[in-house]
């Protein structure tokens, strides 16, 4: 038969022949692969009866402890949230030189998660050269978030400043407090400037 297909046909030839059995070889991998295959039989294997486990897994009775932390917080509870903030604020913010470095944190420690005191207490806080006491006069609090076992509340915080010539002056502190409800009570969880750094 190969003598009768001119010599010019007979690559031409090769090439159709080769492509066919490549097209072949591709239909029948595709067809294995989406018709063919044990994976693909859904209707065979749901006919077949259902083994119940040798061994079931049994979980832990649940935490009522964890439950009791996660009761449903009314409005009184949420307003104690609020009320703790101007307490925390008026013991934390504060200083004077001639006190020890973190005594702030010390007279604040009560309103304060056990975790963010560790936190603000392992931090040695600094104090500029110029400034030798400062003083809380007013705090405006205004809700940023309020869920039911976190808040997170704006605070602008009035203070007056003096310094090492007696001179008395009025800034502003920008702040965020976060407030946990933990072990039955509200605690200050975080505080940070606005611009979203914590644990000042």
């Amino acid at each position: 038969m190969s003598s009768n297909i001119p010599d010019r046909a007979k690559p031409w030839v090769s090439i159709i022949v080769a492509s066919i059995i490549i097209a072949v070889l591709l239909f029948a991998t595709i067809h294995y692969f989406f018709y063919g295959s044990p994976d693909h039989q859904p209707q065979e294997k749901a006919k077949q009866p259902v083994k119940p486990p040798g061994r079931v897994h049994q979980y832990a009775a649940p935490d009522h402890s964890k439950q009791e932390e996660k009761k449903s917080i009314d409005a009184t509870d949420m307003s104690q949230a609020q009320e703790l903030i101007p307490l925390f604020l008026k013991t934390y913010i504060p200083w004077d030189v001639k006190q020890q470095p973190n005594s702030n944190i010390e007279k604040s420690k009560e309103y304060m998660t056990e975790s963010f005191y560790k936190k603000v207490s392992a931090t040695q806080q600094r104090y500029t050269l110029d400034v030798k006491r400062r003083t809380v006069t007013n705090i405006e609090l205004t809700p940023a978030d309020i869920r039911q076992t976190v808040q997170w509340w704006d605070a602008d915080i009035e203070v007056q400043q003096a310094d090492t010539s007696g001179k008395v002056s009025t800034n502003y502190l920008l702040f965020v407090v976060k407030v946990k409800w933990e072990n039955n009570a509200w605690k200050i969880d975080d505080v940070g400037v606005r611009t979203g750094e914590w644990s000042l």
